[in-house]
């Protein structure tokens, strides 16, 4: 280990692809979830 913090590796899954759903599918979308984009620096 190298004392880093990160977000586990599922987690950071989710949260992307719930980001991208806002971003990549038409309206209405089921959760206005962007902030894995912001969670993960993208």
């Amino acid at each position: 280990m190298n004392g880093e913090i990160a977000p586990d590796s599922t987690a950071a899954r989710v949260a992307l692809w719930r980001a991208l759903h806002v971003e990549a599918d038409a309206a209405p979308h089921v959760l206005e979830d962007e902030i894995g984009l912001e969670l993960l620096g993208c």
